[in-house]
C-alpha cells in the first residue's frame, strides 16, 4: 500500500469513527507504524 492509500485509509478511518461514535475505528486510525496526526483549532 502506498503512502497515499494509508494516509487516506487512516483519515478515513478517524473521521468515520468520529462521526459514528465507533472506538474499534478510532482505535485502528491511530494503531499505525509510524507518523502522527495533528490538528489544530481555530475560533
Amino acid at each position: 500500500m502506498s503512502n497515499y492509500d494509508e494516509i487516506k485509509t487512516t483519515i478515513f478511518k478517524y473521521f468515520d469513527g468520529l462521526c459514528k461514535a465507533d472506538r474499534g475505528m478510532l482505535e485502528e486510525a491511530f494503531a499505525v507504524d509510524a507518523g502522527h496526526m495533528k490538528g489544530y483549532l481555530k475560533k
